[in-house]
């Protein structure tokens, strides 16, 4: 799967790419935000590293967002610390 995304990101067709990126299932966390980052989906990554529990991962991202992903993000780090 990862290959098949490789090859559409490269084509420049980021929307049908990350229909892929849930697919990737034996990829780590870390690899699907990549990928989600490389589609400019910065809300999704946020996401997988919400479910990955990476802080440090969402605070890259906030410092990438902007506009309505950065006030997703900042909501998931705040559940993320509301979690502990």
């Amino acid at each position: 799967m990862g290959a098949v995304f490789n090859e559409i990101i490269g084509a420049g067709n980021t929307k049908v790419a990350a229909l892929f990126i849930p697919k990737c299932t034996a990829l780590t966390a870390a690899e699907r935000i990549e990928m989600w980052v490389k589609c400019g989906m910065i809300a999704k990554a946020g996401e997988e590293a919400l479910k990955a529990k990476n802080r440090e991962a969402l605070e890259d991202l906030r410092a990438q967002a902007s506009g309505q992903a950065q006030l997703d993000i900042d909501r998931m780090i705040s559940q993320l610390q509301k979690g502990r």
